[in-house]
C-alpha cells in the first residue's frame, strides 16, 4: 500500500512538473517569437537606413564633383575678368588724355 501510494505521489509529482516545464516551453517560444519579430523589424530599419545613407554619399560625392567643377569655372572666369579689366585700363588710358 505505501509503494503504490508513493508511486502514485510520484506519478502526480512528473504530470505537475512535466506540465510545468510544458507552459514554461511555449512562455519562451511566444518570447521568441515576438524577440524575432523585433529582430526583423531592426534588420528593416537597419537596411533601410543604410540604403539611405549609401544614397546621401552618393548625393555628397557628386555635390562635391559639381562643387570642383563650378570652382574651376570661377577661377577661370576671376582671370578672364582681370585680363577684361586690364584691357578696358588699357583702352581707357588710351582714350582720355593725361
Amino acid at each position: 500500500m505505501f509503494l503504490e501510494i508513493t508511486t502514485m505521489l510520484m506519478l502526480f509529482l512528473v504530470i505537475g512538473l512535466k506540465y510545468g516545464v510544458v507552459s514554461r516551453i511555449l512562455k519562451l517560444n511566444k518570447h521568441l517569437r515576438e524577440t524575432e519579430g523585433i529582430c526583423k523589424r531592426h534588420e528593416a530599419y537597419l537596411q533601410r537606413r543604410q540604403r539611405e545613407r549609401k544614397a546621401a554619399e552618393r548625393e555628397e560625392t557628386g555635390l562635391a564633383r559639381k562643387q570642383v567643377a563650378l570652382e574651376n569655372e570661377m577661377t577661370c572666369l576671376e582671370t578672364e575678368w582681370r585680363e577684361l579689366k586690364d584691357q578696358n585700363t588699357d583702352v581707357l588710358g588710351e582714350l582720355l588724355p593725361q
